[in-house]
């Protein structure tokens, strides 16, 4: 994959998977529209193949994932051959990006100034991440949104559920870098990132109500617990454990440690 850099740095060649779909060519305009669901589903299903060591997707495999028990045999060969022509001419908008036959798999390779959130994301999860500035650049790309938001193919949940689930490990263990006298807006940031993705994650719902009790949010703060412990019942099937006075005292903020 191409050297991936922060979305904002890129007006144009740039791929937008986090959130809204958004596919800016080499000129800066938008070609979402361009991609119609079926060749959406072919780009998403080539590209998480050839991402996290995948080494891309067999013809059969693609074939049985789009059009299995629409057609027969001949004809979703068709279809296929149709709709990867299709999208190579919707790529060859990019610098560059292009689909590979090779050993009967196809391949999404990534070349040149193309910038796409989904990847950049994958290479600061595969990290390792120790500045806060790389993190800025994680939280950054997980405010736009849920990945592949809009697309709910039962072959995405997994790539879904490693980047929700590695977000979450990460920025959790980042908390403690940050100064709850100085720095709480910061850990509200963070705490937010966390909930989004993992709703009942109790370091983050300490860090946000002991963040937003020191900016004397009370109101808000007592808010932020008490939607936590509805949602919690309402997932666990009983109440949460902890008060709000037990929240305010625990030991897990983000007090700067070395």
């Amino acid at each position: 994959a191409a050297e991936q850099q922060p979305l904002k740095d890129h007006p144009r060649n740039r791929i937008q998977l986090f959130g809204k779909f958004s596919v800016l060519d080499r000129e800066g305009e938008e070609i979402a529209p361009l991609f119609t669901p079926k060749i959406k589903q072919l780009f998403l299903l080539l590209l998480i193949h050839s991402s996290r060591g995948g080494k891309g997707i067999s013809s059969n495999a693609l074939t049985e994932q789009i059009w299995g028990g629409e057609a027969s045999s001949k004809n979703s060969k068709s279809l296929r051959s149709v709709s990867i022509l299709k999208l190579r001419k919707i790529l060859e908008r990019l610098d560059q990006v292009e689909i590979r036959f090779t050993s009967n798999r196809y391949l999404l390779q990534f070349a040149g100034s193309v910038s796409c959130d989904y990847l950049h994301c994958l290479k600061l999860l595969e990290g390792p991440i120790n500045d806060r500035t790389t993190l800025e650049q994680l939280i950054t790309i997980l405010s736009q949104g849920e990945v592949f938001g809009e697309e709910s193919y039962a072959w995405l949940d997994d790539t879904k559920s490693y980047i929700c689930n590695s977000a979450v490990d990460l920025l959790t263990r980042f908390i403690p870098h940050y100064s709850m006298e100085t720095e709480s807006d910061k850990l509200i940031r963070l705490a937010d990132q966390i909930l989004r993705n993992d709703p009942c994650n109790e370091e983050a719902l300490i860090c946000k109500v002991q963040a937003l009790m020191q900016q004397n949010h009370t109101k808000s703060a007592r808010y932020t617990y008490q939607r936590f412990t509805s949602l919690y019942e309402e997932l666990y099937g009983e109440p949460f454990p902890k008060s709000f006075e037990a929240i305010l005292s625990a030991n897990g903020s983000g007090e700067a440690s070395a």
